[in-house]
Formats: structure tokens, sequence, C-alpha cells
């Protein structure tokens, strides 16, 4: 005799306790661990601060859509509403409307699959954040959208001395910090304290940048 038993399965969504918006390695790894990317500062593994912010500017009026407010820099901004958060396995992703007229999907995308024929591309440090714009009212809208990262993420003492320069490309726009001393693997500390990190951006028209403290950049956008 022969038996068959069918079952369905309903598979919710996957929600982390924390998603992930940058993670390479246990050095490089930033978290968010709120309900909404908006309620507070992502944070390394071991719970320190990682900082990184986001604002979109909508025909002249400018909303919060990472990082908690903060009255100093961000006097005046609005927040997005968050709609829905997907992790996969390599790719974090927000969904969020801002206003009643435009919505944003941000993809925080790190590779890591289908490049074992490549060890050197396979072994790139690398994330990219991904943007996508939408009207939601029918009508055209003047949009710009704002990222930062601190350089919390290359050391592991936040009182420590950091140097950052330009090493901009023939078609990329590129920032990179580090800390001064760069002191070899000498530290014992779950985060890093020596090699640097990069932000890399096409070199267009529409791509502006800064290196300046966050109150300078984040209160002139």
């Amino acid at each position: 005799a022969l038996a068959l038993l069918g079952v369905s399965l309903s598979v919710a969504a996957i929600r982390p306790p924390c998603a992930p918006l940058n993670v390479v390695s246990p050095y490089q790894s930033t978290w968010s661990c709120s309900d909404n990317l908006y309620d507070s500062w992502p944070t390394h593994w071991t719970g320190d601060i990682h900082a990184m912010y986001g604002m979109i500017n909508v025909d002249g009026k400018v909303y919060r859509w990472m990082g908690p407010a903060n009255v100093d820099e961000t006097e005046g901004v609005g927040v997005v509403s968050q709609l829905s958060l997907a992790v996969s396995a390599t790719t974090t992703t927000y969904k969020f409307m801002v206003g009643d007229f435009v919505n944003l999907k941000v993809s925080f995308v790190t590779p890591a699959i289908d490049l074992d024929s490549d060890e050197e591309e396979a072994g790139l440090p690398v994330t990219y954040v991904h943007y996508e714009v939408g009207t939601v009212d029918g009508f055209s809208h003047t949009v710009k959208v704002y990222f930062d990262t601190s350089a919390e993420h290359v050391v592991n003492d936040n009182g420590h001395e950091v140097d950052w320069t330009r090493v901009d490309t023939d078609d990329l726009t590129v920032m990179k910090v580090g800390t001064t001393a760069q002191d070899f693997a000498s530290s014992y500390s779950d985060r890093i304290d020596w090699g640097y990190g990069y932000v890399a951006a096409p070199t267009n028209s529409d791509t502006a940048s800064t290196m300046a403290s966050s109150t300078l950049a984040r209160s002139t956008f």
C-alpha cells in the first residue's frame, strides 16, 4: 500500500533581530538593530555605533531615511515612513514612503555568490548601496539622495586620529579614510584599527561629495 500526504506550508518573510547593512567580515560588520532604519544608529556587531546617515530631498523638502533624529544637525528635517524590510542572502532592502508623493527603495548589496571562478573579485570587501525612486502621485519631482558614513568604521577607539583624502579615478569619485598610525595587526579589539575605508560613486554631473564634519555635511544638504 502507498500512502501520500500533502502538506501546504506558508513561509513567513525573514525578520532577523538585526538587518545586515555592510557585512563582509568580523571587522567590516555593520547592522541595523531597530524596527525602522531611522530609529537608531547602525552598529558594529559588538554594539558600538558605526554611524551611517541617509536623507532625501524632494522638491526642496528634506526627509531622513537612515539614522536617528539629531536637532543640532538636521533641524526641520522630516522623516519618511518605512513600508517594508526584506533580507536575503546577499541583499537587505528597505522600502519607504516619502510624504504622500514619492517612494524610495534602498538596497544594501554585498555580492558573494557565483564568484568562485574569480578569487580576486570574490575577496573584495565591497557593499553597494542602491537607490530607486518612483512617483506615487503621478507628477514629476526633483529628487536628491544623501548618504554618509563615519570614520567609526575604521577605528577601534573613537579617540584615535584619522586621515582622509581623495583617490579619484577616471570614472569614480573616491573618498578614503583610515587611522593616522596604521599600526598593523596590533589591536586586540573586535574592531579594526588599521586599513582604510572607501566611499565611491560614479563621477558625473549629478554626483556631489564632501569630506567634512557630520554637522556641516548634513546641515547643508
